[in-house]
């Protein structure tokens, strides 16, 4: 089953910068759709990454916010993973994770 998580920003980017390194090994040690995971990953999450990434001001910058979609067997298993985050463990970013049905237009 998918979940989409929101990732929101409650630091300013300076207090990010320390763990912004973990917070990209993070996505990178979930097994991603598509390949292998990363080899060097001591403990890969059981859950499955669909995709990430940032919001966008108006200005197309970055903006600190963030959405991911995790395959995993149920709602508390995906909590679980976002927990995770190095971003969320420490406070910098708050966030929520929902069941989330894909539909797909032809």
């Amino acid at each position: 089953m998918l979940h989409v998580g929101n990732s929101c920003c409650v630091e300013s980017s300076q207090k990010r910068g320390p763990y912004w390194r973990g917070h990209i090994a993070w996505h990178l040690c979930l097994p991603p759709r598509f390949g292998s995971r990363i080899s060097h990953c001591a403990a890969p999450l059981q859950g499955l990454l669909q995709f990430m990434g940032p919001f966008l001001t108006l200005e197309a910058d970055d903006c600190g916010d963030g959405m991911f979609c995790l395959r995993a067997h149920s709602l508390a298993e995906a909590k679980a993973i976002a927990a995770r985050n190095p971003f969320h463990r420490r406070g910098i970013r708050t966030y929520t994770v929902r069941p989330w049905l894909e539909k797909i237009l032809s």
